[in-house]
């Protein structure tokens, strides 16, 4: 019977096999095909030894890959020196570490919102009051009048909720009861954490809140993109939880200004 392998075999192997009684059939393989045949006995090998664990498994494993670095022209220097300088970039595996997931910074801002505390401040205190005025500042003469100073004036009339971490505040809410609605009257987000997703947890939780003193709507007043078009955004964000335009109003806040009443209804 003749059987075929048609896979490279160790150096001793043909004896082994003549001292078996049996006639091995062999040839030289060149240089390509060498290194062909030794990436195919590679995979044999890791799958041997992922299959039955032991010590002999693993040692084929290290010898064909050694053999691998031989046939590409490296010394046993090269090979010790390029682990060595890997190990010290980027570790051995000596910790046992696994990673199971790697976060991206939208993914890691998305966590951190919902790791924030929602506080209510019915008598906001004042360095709440400097955060949120520094929020509001930070967009002035672009989404917002100059009021920042009119915000400090009027918060010891208000509520204010916000969403921090610490004691740094993230996303603010000012609101005042205005004809039995809850009546934003300032919404603001740090800008450098603008569009992460912050505004809407927050409103989220300012939703939540007003639900459970009774209130079924929330009411603001926002610049009209007419005037503002860089105010389509805030328009934009309201819509997306869930405001609606009810109405526009001419020269609310200043001269020739046109703004717009929304309202969220549940």
């Amino acid at each position: 019977m003749i059987t075929y392998y048609n896979k490279l075999i160790r150096d001793n192997i043909p004896d082994v096999i003549k001292a078996q009684g049996q006639i091995p059939v062999t040839r030289t393989l060149d240089d390509n095909e060498y290194l062909s045949a030794l990436n195919r006995k590679l995979r044999e090998e890791v799958l041997k030894y992922s299959e039955d664990n032991c010590l002999e498994e693993l040692s084929d494993v290290l010898e064909v890959a050694f053999a691998i670095a031989k046939a590409k022209g490296y010394s046993d220097k090269e090979i010790e020196g390029c682990r060595n300088t890997k190990n010290l970039k980027n570790g051995a595996f000596d910790k046992k570490l696994f990673l199971e997931r790697v976060i991206s910074d939208d993914e890691k801002a998305k966590m951190l919102v919902n790791d924030l505390q929602f506080v209510i401040e019915e008598v906001p205190s004042s360095d709440a009051v400097d955060q949120l005025v520094s929020m509001v500042r930070a967009y002035e003469g672009e989404y917002f009048t100059d009021f920042s100073d009119g915000v400090r004036i009027d918060a010891p009339f208000q509520w204010l909720c916000y969403l921090k971490s610490s004691d740094e505040m993230f996303s603010a809410i000012m609101f005042t009861c205005l004809d039995g609605h809850p009546h934003i009257t300032v919404m603001a987000t740090r800008r450098d954490a603008k569009n992460k997703g912050y505004g809407k947890q927050l409103m989220n939780c300012f939703v939540e809140y007003v639900s459970r003193l009774g209130f079924h709507d929330i009411e603001l007043y926002a610049w009209s993109e007419k005037t503002k078009p860089i105010c389509a955004s805030t328009q934009a964000f309201y819509k997306s939880v869930g405001f609606k335009v009810e109405s526009e109003h001419m020269s609310l806040w200043a001269p020739g200004m046109i703004t717009v009443k929304m309202k969220k209804s549940w």
